[in-house]
Order: C-alpha cells, then structure tokens, then sequence
C-alpha cells in the first residue's frame, strides 16, 4: 500500500509539474505558394466574407452561424455552432498588399485569445501565403499544446489548400 501511495504522489507531482517545461506560448505557423499576384490574394484575404469558403474549420459544421461586419480595420468575423464552438475575430492591422493581423476571442466551449497572422510574400510567379496563430496557454491549460500542433497544422494546411485553388483554378468567387 505503501508503494501505491508513493506511486500516486509521484504522479500528481509529475502532473503539477509538467506545465512548468511545456511553456506557455503556442505558435503554429503554415504556408503554401499561390500563382497569382499578391494584390489579388491580399484582396481575396482582406474580404472576410471570403474565409467562409476557405475556413477548414466549417468542414465539421457547414451549417454553423457566421456573420460578417464591415471591412478592413476594426471588421469582424464571428461564428456559431455545436462543433465549432463560439468566437470573434477582429481585424487589427493591416499592411496593404502583404499582411493582415487579427485578434481572435473563442467564447465556447473554451475561453481563450489568439494572435492570427495572414502574410503575403512575393515571388515570382506569384506569392506565398503565411497562415500564423500564437496562443497563451495557463498554467495547466498548457497540457493542449502536447496535441494542438498536430490539429492545427493540419487545419490550416487544409484551409491554405482551399485558398490555393479558389485563387488559381476557380478565381475568387
């Protein structure tokens, strides 16, 4: 009995201390080159309205609410649903042509910020198009950054998919 007290003591420190060496910022980060002029990805980007086609996460739940509010600065792209949870994005910044900064707030089921980063980086023939996220995690919220890189990567890999082929094969729509 000794042995399994000693056992579970060990355990629950391990866990205490964990969070400790995984840190607290998260920072995904993907990118796929587009034929087509930066202008006319930067355009396509800028247009909230857009991301409901290339958003990899309404795959889960094509029918989640999503609403559009004004354009450029200060612009807002908000969603609901049972899948995909509840948040806001606002647009920041922007740096015409090249970049576009968001502050996101998911609302449910988890609360939470993040950093969101579009960026368009000429080349011949076309761009590459930057896809960046930089979250904070607490203390022992840290624990989803062991699985959040795999499912992010993915996700955005799959929404830079979308985007390639809007803009190359079907043209904005």
């Amino acid at each position: 009995m000794k042995y399994i007290f000693m056992a579970l003591g060990l355990i629950l420190a391990l866990l205490l201390i964990l969070p400790a060496f995984l840190g607290e910022r998260l920072q995904i980060e993907r990118s796929t080159f587009v034929s087509a002029s930066p202008e006319k990805i930067f355009a396509y980007i800028e247009d909230l309205n857009n991301f409901k086609t290339w958003n990899p996460f309404l795959e889960a739940e094509p029918q989640a609410q999503v609403m559009v509010l004004g354009s450029g600065v200060g612009s807002t792209y908000s969603w609901e649903g049972e899948k995909v949870g509840k948040g806001i994005m606002t647009v920041s910044s922007i740096e015409q042509d090249k970049k576009i900064e968001i502050a996101m707030a998911f609302i449910a089921p988890v609360e939470g910020k993040a950093d969101v980063i579009w960026e368009i980086t000429p080349e011949s023939n076309g761009a590459n198009v930057t896809w960046a996220m930089t979250q904070d995690y607490s203390y022992f919220r840290r624990y989803f950054k062991l699985v959040m890189p795999s499912m992010m990567n993915a996700a955005f890999d799959s929404g830079l998919l979308k985007l390639k082929k809007q803009l190359e094969e079907e043209g904005p729509q």
